[in-house]
């Protein structure tokens, strides 16, 4: 039986690493856990808790598939041992507080000497959870689950603590930036015919104001290689035109508030650095972060999330004439 177990856990990561070339959106994570089991009273043993581990990969914000192990290291009674495989998919909604059920089948080895001897069995097991990522990548989750045994017709339930690690994080699609408008052209006086021409005073030109959105990466304050003619264009603006920013960062709902406006604000430094390498004045910058407070999108898909990851510029000059 312990085949078995080991065979369910390899379809586990087979299937994962498998979906990993077909996902975008999808991550790998590892965690440990603490357990209670409470054993149908037929299976003659006591309920015991646990310590275990798990591995599990996220194809998008609502699927995951995980295989998990865990053991109760010889405290089941009378004198046993309690060891379980699992290979659970998981279905989530949600943004800061996620909900998800539970949908997957176990292996037991209860080895409880004197009653039941090594009592191997498979069940299948369903239930609910709550979970919170506490920063972008470490998340903590609970659940209860209700196992069915169809070869004994026993039916356990378990309760499950877990800290996950998530490695990596989506990544927005690259945006191709729109052309800055052109300044608008200078309608010049239709000559008057008559001996001397008076002189025609020009009316200045009105200011242009223009709005550019730069996404980021998950997790990140760097500028994207694709911004830099974009970036370069803006800076002459300023430059050549007297011309003022005011840039505001902002983020996806993953991780904690703090985290979440820090980063925004560097973002928004990191946007204020290119403009000032390209030769705009510092001084006619002004950079703020707004967090997760002013969401462009839904922070429930993976698509709303990258939009959000963003920095706004709103960048005003006049034209010269």
């Amino acid at each position: 039986m312990k085949k078995l177990a080991i065979a369910i856990s390899a379809l586990a990561f087979a299937g994962a690493a498998s979906s990993a070339f077909s996902s975008d959106d999808g991550r790998f994570y590892v965690g440990g856990s603490t357990g209670f089991y409470k054993f149908d009273n037929d299976r003659n043993t006591s309920n015991t808790r646990t310590l275990g581990a798990q591995l599990g990969y996220q194809f998008n914000d609502n699927w995951a598939i995980e295989s998990s192990y865990a053991s109760d290291n010889g405290k089941l009674e009378p004198n046993g041992e309690l060891e379980a495989y699992g290979l659970s998919l998981i279905r989530s909604w949600g943004s800061d507080w996620r909900w998800h059920l539970i949908m997957g089948v176990a292996h037991f080895n209860l080895d409880v000497q004197g009653v039941n001897g090594n009592d191997n069995s498979e069940e299948v097991q369903a239930g609910f959870g709550l979970s919170r990522f506490v920063t972008n990548n470490i998340e903590l989750r609970g659940d209860l689950r209700l196992g069915y045994s169809f070869d004994d017709d026993d039916t356990d339930g378990i309760g499950t603590l877990s800290m996950n690690y998530y490695f990596g994080g989506n990544e927005p699609a690259k945006a191709t930036p729109a052309p800055m408008p052109a300044p608008r052209p200078v309608v010049m006086p239709e000559p008057v015919a008559e001996p001397v021409a008076p002189v025609v005073k020009q009316e200045p030109a009105a200011p242009v104001t223009i709005e550019r959105h730069y996404l980021f990466k998950f997790d990140s304050d760097k500028v994207q290689p694709s911004y830099e003619a974009d970036l370069q264009e803006a800076a002459s603006f300023i430059r050549d035109n007297d011309g003022t920013a005011v840039l505001e960062g902002h983020t996806d709902s993953m991780g904690a508030e703090s985290y979440n406006n820090a980063l925004s604000e560097r973002r928004a430094e990191a946007v204020k650095s290119k403009l000032v390498g390209y030769g705009a004045d510092g001084a006619v910058i002004s950079t703020s972060g707004a967090g997760a407070s002013k969401p462009a999108a839904s922070n429930n898909t993976a698509e709303g999330r990258a939009a959000n990851r963003r920095v706004e510029a709103t960048i005003t000059f006049t034209p010269e004439q």
